[in-house]
């Protein structure tokens, strides 16, 4: 793997790519004791860009000399596969896109905890986060453009419109369909973007998609680095929770250390 010194490195994904939640960061008391472990990395930046997977990976690039032109991480909290897709999309379809120069790195979801809507008082698409009642149905459904950065007039417009909202997407969840669509979707990604040659690797593999789905359109298995990288990082104990003991209860998000481990094996199944 070489990239050159005009190489763009692009990541796409959810909170698990952007670096955990952002205010773990912003509030001074969770920031600073962070510092009083001394097993993890002394955070000397308020930016959770600095810690998460592609920061660390990009570190490591610059200690090893490896050539490259931007790091550009658009992956955003709380959002899923549509999002990624419509990013991706708008990408390589910009005037400016060089195939050639690019490299996606890409987190993909099975979308089970997202309902990703337009909502056209805003402009742009916002998101709904929620989780699974043992009976199967979605709990209450919390809603924002930006997780942690919504002004209080955005939250209050979304607040109004909530109950409509969430009547819908309970009304229309169904986890069977849900997944259909995301099979669906992601074999479409794939497809297209082994059609017009985009390089590009899975940082969260297609775990979703079923075995036959994938030997239809001959998935390259060499492009996945983690087969789901969420449950690696609960698996190996690599949380905010597992590294704070328990001072930051977060059980699903990579700390410092532990986006610092991804980092490393990309970087080793990159480069070694």
């Amino acid at each position: 793997m070489l990239f050159t010194k005009e190489h763009k490195l692009y990541f796409f994904g959810t909170s698990y790519t952007v670096g955990g939640p952002g205010w773990l960061f912003e509030q001074p008391e969770v920031f600073n004791s962070i510092k009083a472990y001394p097993d993890l990395p002394t955070p000397t930046i308020k930016s959770m860009s600095v810690y998460s997977y592609p920061g660390a990976l990009q570190q490591l690039l610059d200690s090893n000399n490896i050539n490259y032109n931007k790091f550009i991480n658009l992956a955003k909290e709380g959002f899923g596969l549509e999002r990624i897709v419509r990013e991706i999309y708008k990408l390589i379809l910009s005037e400016n896109f060089n195939k050639d120069k690019t490299t996606l790195f890409i987190e993909l979801t099975d979308n089970i905890y997202r309902r990703d809507t337009y909502f056209p008082l805003l402009n742009d698409y916002i998101i709904g986060n929620h989780a699974i009642e043992e009976d199967g149905s979605p709990t209450d459904i919390y809603y924002a453009h930006t997780w942690h950065q919504d002004s209080s007039s955005k939250q209050q417009m979304l607040d109004e419109y909530k109950s409509i909202m969430q009547a819908y997407h309970k009304l229309t969840f169904n986890q069977d369909q849900i997944i259909f669509n995301a099979q669906n979707t992601t074999i479409g990604l794939i497809s297209f973007l082994d059609k017009i040659g985009v390089e590009y690797y899975l940082v969260s593999g297609p775990y979703f998609v079923t075995p036959a789905l994938l030997d239809t359109i001959n998935f390259d298995h060499n492009r996945v680095i983690f087969k789901d990288l969420e449950e690696y990082i609960k698996t190996n104990k690599l949380t905010f929770a597992d590294h704070t003991n328990s001072f930051i209860v977060d059980n699903h998000h990579a700390s410092i250390e532990g986006n610092k481990l991804i980092a490393q094996i990309i970087y080793d199944f990159l480069f070694l």
